[in-house]
């Protein structure tokens, strides 16, 4: 089993490393990811006459690639993100106990996903010089949100001391909700001359999906200005996750447990 394992951290870390790169994931890195764990479980049937790992990819990957589709189709997330979350149900799918690898995986790719995403945002932030003046600005248009969760979180942590990491927690979440939509509006969502406009950009009308050279030649001679839109590059995620579980199995449930 550990060549599966291998082959999913390579394949997931490749991908994640082109989104950063390039904003794009060729279609190749995770379709030979899925069909390299169906035939890697397929021939592990063949050869001990188990088939439950196969059929376990199989059932779990489908259910996966179709959940991941759906949210393609709905604008929620890229298709590469699709494909890759469904590689990982079909190459990694059981422990080598026979239990559900893939649902530890899930509960760990909800944190990851968060402090991922926070972390990416607040660089992103780092990088734009207005950010922050921007998000003194949202934080004052939405003084009667936040200023009144902010006093109950302090007056929380002050009076009731075991209530301060939730409290903590809650006061961050409101914070990172306005700076949240700073970055969006402001960083990831820009109007651009239609001659900067490149291959791989994405237009804010449109699906997680980069137009090509023929889009860009086509809107060239249709139109002066253009809105793209970017977002956080979340394909390492998915790499990360998998080493985060291989490592330390279900991280979420000890937090449940305390």
């Amino acid at each position: 089993m550990i060549e599966i394992i291998i082959l999913a951290l390579i394949g997931s870390a490749i991908a994640g490393i082109w989104d950063l790169k390039t904003t794009e994931v060729p279609d190749e890195i995770p379709i030979l990811m899925c069909f390299g764990g169906v035939a890697y479980w397929y021939f592990y049937w063949i050869t001990s006459g188990i088939a439950y790992p196969f059929m376990v990819s199989v059932v779990l990957g489908l259910a996966v690639l179709g959940l991941g589709l759906a949210m393609y189709h709905k604008k929620a997330w890229g298709e590469a993100d699709a494909w890759i979350l469904a590689s990982m149900a079909f190459m990694v799918p059981l422990y080598t106990t026979g239990e559900i690898f893939f649902a530890d995986y899930i509960f760990n790719f909800l944190i990851v996903s968060v402090v991922y995403m926070v972390l990416y945002s607040l660089v992103i932030g780092m990088k734009n010089k207005s950010t922050f003046g921007l998000f003194a600005q949202g934080v004052m248009k939405r003084w009667f949100i936040v200023f009144p969760v902010l006093i109950v979180c302090v007056a929380a942590a002050v009076m009731f001391p075991p209530m301060q990491f939730p409290a903590f927690l809650l006061a961050f979440m409101v914070l990172f909700w306005v700076y949240a939509r700073v970055i969006e509006n402001n960083v990831f969502k820009r109007q651009i001359h239609v001659k900067d406009l490149k291959a791989g950009d994405v237009l804010v009308e449109k699906k997680w999906i980069g137009v090509t050279q023929e889009d860009v030649d086509r809107l060239k001679n249709s139109k002066e200005y253009v809105t793209i839109k970017d977002g956080v590059r979340f394909v390492p995620v998915f790499a990360i996750t998998l080493a985060v579980t291989l490592l330390w199995g279900n991280v979420l449930l000890p937090l449940l447990l305390f």
